[in-house]
């Protein structure tokens, strides 16, 4: 894949990622927020905390590996190659993807109190994110690594990290929106 269409894919749906949060979640009561359809389903501020959880860590590690890559000179190349293990990694997240999945513990938000603030925190999380990218847009993204939040020693090239983290928020917000019962619904699709 072309490193520019990689990153103008994801600058994409980052936005449309926005979006959707500014005008479909950020209206929400607290109470419409917190509304859990049973109690071994998220609540739509669940899904977002998770997410959060996600943006705090892999937006600074994203910061450090872009950081790194600047200061050896790491220089954009015109293709992006996902290895095994980054491939796999978006697999597991994808939208499509119907399989349930267990959460760790430490990235379950429904085993912890979700601030009031969690959607404005989503919101600048995705801000962010979209800073990331931009910053990107001039180093190796073969070359920059990023540690797994769930087992450091593995890492991930840059560009599997952003396309883990878009379908991740994918797959998230959809499952909000499913919460919600929203009747305009946007259903995210693959991203590559």
């Amino acid at each position: 894949m072309k490193s520019s269409d990689l990153l103008q894919q994801v600058e994409a749906t980052s936005r449309a990622i926005l979006k959707l949060a500014e005008e479909h979640f950020a209206p929400l009561s607290s109470e419409v927020l917190n509304y859990k359809p049973n109690a071994q389903k998220w609540s739509i501020a669940e899904c977002l905390e998770h997410l959060n959880y996600y943006s705090d860590y892999y937006n600074k590690e994203a910061q450090l590996a872009i950081e790194k890559a600047k200061k050896k000179q790491w220089r954009a190349v015109p293709t992006f190659n996902s290895t095994w293990l980054g491939k796999k990694s978006i697999e597991s997240v994808h939208p499509n993807n119907t399989k349930p999945t267990q959460t760790v513990k430490t990235l379950n938000p429904s085993l912890s109190t979700v601030r009031p603030d969690v959607v404005q925190r989503f919101i600048q999380g995705q801000k962010e994110f979209l800073q990331l990218i931009e910053a990107a847009r001039h180093i190796n993204l073969n070359k920059a690594k990023v540690r797994i939040e769930v087992f450091k020693l593995l890492k991930l090239r840059l560009g599997d990290i952003f396309l883990f983290m878009i379908a991740h928020h994918q797959r998230h917000c959809n499952q909000a929106l499913r919460v919600g019962n929203f009747e305009a619904t946007l259903l995210f699709k693959t991203v590559h």
